[in-house]
């Protein structure tokens, strides 16, 4: 699920809109866009609105080339779970998954039983990164690219995609803090020994580094560390309306203080 092949097309899914990427050679170009009526909790109309927007794309979209499906945290919730020091089986982390994401995020008439779960976790850490799809988002995005003679090859959480594309280019980050930004909202983590530690999943987009900075200085409190002067990397799509704009991520390193 998690390994990326560059040669895939990127359709991205956030709360306000869908966004059709093609592969070329020089990167990810921009050629689709979509404002979407339908919103998480919503979504009955999420099928047939991606199906009829597939379908009118132009011809300069492969319908042979697979598709990795990226989904923003509206549609993929996401959240770090506290487990403790003992000893986890899988299915126990999954359960206790299960529990923190029915207090959060209810789709009449579905049981969290039925989502999709996607679960980050090694024997020994003391917290697991978890991932939710709803079966209705998940039917509705494989029912509209295969309706549409195009094969979705993944489903990804945005932010899961963001970090493994960012480690290709740059030495990942050990110990420190990562903003990942979405259309509607930033996710603010704690990074320990390349580990998600602690996380905000709905903080307010910062428009610059002083916010940035207040963002960090907020979590830091939270998890009762007293000097957050660490490094800190920012980093997002440059989504750009205009169509065929070459996709980038914006990364920018806010700090940097040596590791002991």
């Amino acid at each position: 699920m998690w390994l990326l092949d560059r040669k895939r097309d990127v359709l991205r899914l956030g709360r306000e809109c869908a966004q059709y990427w093609v592969r070329t050679s020089a990167g990810l170009l921009l050629c689709g866009r979509l404002t979407l009526a339908a919103k998480p909790g919503a979504d009955a109309g999420l099928e047939a609105e991606l199906l009829a927007w597939l379908q009118g794309l132009g011809s300069e979209i492969s319908r042979t080339r697979p598709i990795d499906v990226v989904l923003e945290s509206a549609w993929l919730p996401v959240m770090v779970i506290e487990v403790g020091s003992g000893s986890w089986r899988r299915t126990q982390v999954a359960s206790l998954l299960q529990h923190r994401m029915s207090e959060l995020h209810l789709y009449p008439g579905v049981p969290l039983q039925e989502w999709h779960l996607q679960i980050d976790h090694r024997p020994g850490d003391e917290q697991a990164l978890g991932y939710g799809l709803a079966p209705s988002i998940r039917q509705a995005v494989l029912g509209a690219t295969a309706a549409a003679d195009r094969r979705a090859a993944s489903l990804q959480p945005a932010l899961a995609w963001g970090r493994a594309r960012l480690a290709r280019r740059a030495r990942s980050l050990r110990t420190g803090w990562w903003i990942w930004i979405e259309h509607d909202r930033a996710l603010v983590c704690r990074i320990e020994r390349s580990r998600v530690t602690a996380m905000n999943a709905g903080a307010c987009v910062p428009g610059d580094e002083a916010q940035c900075a207040r963002l960090i200085a907020i979590e830091a409190a939270r998890e009762g560390i007293v000097e957050p002067s660490e490094t800190v990397v920012m980093a997002g799509w440059l989504d750009l309306a205009a169509p065929a704009v070459e996709a980038s991520l914006l990364e920018t390193q806010l700090r940097r203080r040596a590791e002991a």
